[in-house]
């Protein structure tokens, strides 16, 4: 939510001080929060005002003084002038927690006084229906409550809040079965829509990796913060002449002492390995025509990005760098398979130019393996460019959306066996249930807790989302999910590769937003039952 701000003004009596929550009308709160400190004073700034400010300010002061005191106004003129007439800009801070431990909303505000001292105690607040003796809205969607106070004792004070909601810490308040939008913040970059997200086990927050190579060569890695709601750039991206050839042949940018990988799309080919805490990036860009001409004979090696250290390197891959001992991913799929712990990689197939592979990172993480073609080989028809291939760990499947074609809603769904390296077997299901749009690319991503898949297919005519759908695989059925069809201009076409499950979170996240719109993080809590 964007900040907001509201003005206060409190005279030299008791007066509550207002703060704290917005509240949206989706939202149905009624619990209480406390804080566990008052605001603390960061820093207290005296004012430069003009020499007529102060004249008039002391001028004022002595017509007080000699009504108040007639006989002695002078001396207490002479003495306090200076102190009664220099104001100050007053910075506080304090953050509200809901349950004692996790902070809700980080509180800033300034305040204009002529005391360098003035304390502001904040003991506690209610959301919901809050009595209190004073309030403010700052618009029809803002309303602010709180309990506090200023001191009596004190002169006049003008006080200007900043307040920030992160309404992902609402908890089981948190609205269900609909979207929320986090977080909409410009910055200066702009979503790719050929980049992969995934969920980092250890934060819970998103990264973002990948390029469009259309005229931008951006190979920064990103990263939201689900608890601040910010976004941190890792490194600032390499410039296009900084692309070379190490003595490997391998394509790299920035330098050979801290070597990074081109600029490139990345699709559904990002896997995150909490083994390693490393992002895997499988990907190869032959959109990256500038580059392939400038080198059209390099090597394109898999990338490891150290999350821990924010440094990348080269896939070692036992020292092969034979062409056929590396998966080439171009619009194609990984996932991350916790139960035989390796790294699946599916290469689609085309009735044109492409037969279809799966491969995989074994559990030693220093050899790609091809995994043999069952009989009958891959459902290459279905399994087309730019689908998202996302396990089932309940049942231990992976399952692959989209149809390049937009042919139908069928998806393909992969049984392997319990050593990778033997073949599984491979099957396409129509499911029933409610109909949907035929997508090539549809965003979607498995909830490890109900044990079902959310998908977005989209209309193809709009960059709205036409649907919001739960595959339910032991039913075999697609279910749309009511007055949830659509996010307000989300721009998911023509292709997000961002809609990821966080077990943290026990939630959905989705990044949206082009160049000319802004970079928008949306949460989505399923409760299945209630469907």
């Amino acid at each position: 939510m964007p900040n907001k701000d509201c003005l206060f003004t409190y005279r030299r009596q008791p007066l509550l001080l207002l703060a704290m929550m917005p509240l949206l009308c989706a939202f149905n709160v009624e619990a209480q929060i406390k804080i566990t400190s008052p605001f603390e004073v960061v820093s207290a700034t005296p004012v430069d005002h003009t020499q007529d400010w102060v004249n008039q300010c002391e001028a004022a002061y002595k017509t007080s003084l000699q009504s108040r005191f007639p006989k002695t106004w002078q001396s207490v003129f002479n003495r306090n002038k200076t102190k009664q007439c220099t104001e100050y800009n007053i910075a506080y801070k304090a953050t509200i927690y809901n349950d004692g431990t996790r902070p809700l909303l980080d509180v800033t505000g300034t305040a204009s006084s002529l005391s360098s001292n003035v304390t502001v105690t904040q003991a506690k607040a209610t959301f919901g229906s809050l009595t209190a003796n004073s309030s403010a809205t700052a618009d029809p969607a803002f309303q602010i409550t709180a309990n506090g106070f200023v001191d009596a004792s004190q002169p006049h004070v003008n006080m200007k809040f900043s307040f920030r909601q992160n309404p992902l810490y609402l908890g089981k308040n948190f609205p269900v079965n609909t979207w929320v939008k986090v977080s909409s913040i410009k910055t200066d970059w702009w979503r790719s829509y050929h980049a992969s997200m995934v969920v980092s086990k250890q934060t819970g927050n998103l990264i973002t990796y990948g390029s469009e190579t259309h005229g931008t060569y951006d190979n920064s890695v990103r990263e939201f913060n689900t608890d601040t709601l910010s976004w941190t750039t890792h490194y600032p991206a390499t410039t296009f002449d900084t692309y070379q050839l190490d003595a490997k042949g391998q394509a790299i940018s920035g330098s050979l002492a801290n070597p990074m990988p081109w600029a490139m799309h990345t699709y559904d080919e990002v896997a995150y390995d909490p083994m390693t805490n490393n992002l895997v990036v499988a990907a190869i860009d032959p959109h990256s025509w500038y580059a392939f001409q400038k080198f059209p004979n390099a090597i394109h090696p898999t990338w490891l990005y150290d999350l821990n250290n924010k440094s990348w390197h080269t896939f070692a891959n036992q020292g092969a760098t034979d062409p056929t001992k590396v998966p080439s991913l171009f619009a194609s799929s990984t996932e991350y398979d916790p139960l035989r712990n390796v790294i699946w990689a599916l290469i689609p197939g085309t009735s044109n130019d492409w037969n279809g592979q799966l491969w995989f990172m074994n559990s030693k993480r220093d050899a790609w393996v091809k995994v043999p073609n069952p009989v009958g080989g891959l459902p290459t028809s279905q399994i087309q460019i730019h689908t998202n291939m996302v396990r089932d760990s309940v049942r231990d499947k992976l399952v692959v959306f989209g149809n390049y074609a937009k042919q139908n809603t069928k998806i393909a769904v992969y049984s392997p066996n319990i050593d990778p390296a033997v073949a599984g077997s491979w099957e396409v299901r129509q499911p029933s249930g409610d109909v949907i749009t035929p997508d090539d690319q549809i965003p979607v991503d498995y909830d490890t807790k109900q044990g079902v898949f959310l998908l977005l297919p989209s209309q193809g005519t709009t960059e709205d989302p036409s649907d919001t759908v739960v595959y339910d695989p032991d039913k075999n059925s697609y279910i749309n999910i009511p007055n949830a069809k659509q996010i307000p201009n989300a721009d998911l076409n023509s292709l997000n590769f961002m809609l990821k499950y966080s077990p943290k979170m026990k939630m959905f996240f989705l990044i949206t937003g082009r160049w000319y719109t802004t970079t928008t993080v949306w949460a989505f809590k399923l409760d299945y039952s209630k469907l």
